[in-house]
C-alpha cells in the first residue's frame, strides 16, 4: 500500500482553475483527455515530481454517494468538519520518489487552499501502523513554513535520517 494524497474541496475547481494554481506552484496543466478521471497537471524540480489526477465537479450528493463507500462514515464526518462543507470535487496527488518530492504537494495544496476551501487527507505509516490524517488550511500554511510534508513517501533519501511529515 502507498501513502495515497487527496485534496478535496467544497468549491467546484474546473481545469481552468485549477491550472492556475498548478503554475503558481510551478507546474504544467495537462488538459483532460475526457470527462472520467485524468491527469491534469504535474509539477516538477529536477529529479522531483508530483502528478495531479482527478475527474470535473461534481453535484455534493452525488460525489459523496461515489465516496462515502470508499471513506467510510467517520473520515467522511471529519472531511466535512474540516472543510466546512459538502466536497464537490478531488484530486490525487501522486508524489515522486526523488528526496523531497512531498514538498511539491504541500505547495500545490497551498496554492489551493489560498483561492479555494480545500483540505488534504493523506494515508499515512507511522509507527509501523498504517492511518489517515486530514490536513485543512492552516495545518498546510504550516506544513509549508516548515518544509515538512504529509507523508515519508517521497522525502527521504537513503542517507537521510530525518522523518518529515
Amino acid at each position: 500500500m502507498t501513502q495515497r494524497v487527496m485534496l478535496y474541496s467544497s468549491y467546484p475547481i474546473t481545469f481552468d482553475k485549477l491550472s492556475v494554481a498548478i503554475l503558481a506552484a510551478g507546474g504544467e496543466p495537462v488538459a483532460p483527455r475526457g470527462e472520467g478521471f485524468d491527469l491534469l497537471g504535474r509539477i516538477e524540480d529536477g529529479e522531483r515530481h508530483i502528478f495531479i489526477s482527478g475527474r470535473p465537479p461534481q453535484d455534493a450528493s452525488r460525489f459523496q454517494d461515489r465516496n462515502l463507500p470508499y471513506l467510510g462514515q467517520e473520515l467522511w464526518e471529519e472531511i466535512l468538519s474540516r472543510l466546512g462543507g459538502k466536497p464537490v470535487v478531488s484530486f490525487h496527488v501522486e508524489i515522486g520518489y526523488a528526496p523531497r518530492s512531498g514538498l511539491l504537494a504541500v505547495e500545490f495544496a497551498y496554492q489551493c487552499a489560498i483561492r479555494w476551501p480545500c483540505i488534504v487527507y493523506a494515508d499515512v505509516f507511522e509507527e509501523g501502523e498504517w492511518g489517515v490524517k486530514v490536513y485543512a488550511k492552516a495545518d498546510i500554511e504550516r506544513l509549508r513554513a516548515e518544509g515538512k510534508a504529509y507523508t515519508t513517501s517521497g522525502m527521504l533519501d537513503d542517507d537521510d535520517d530525518d522523518i518529515h511529515f
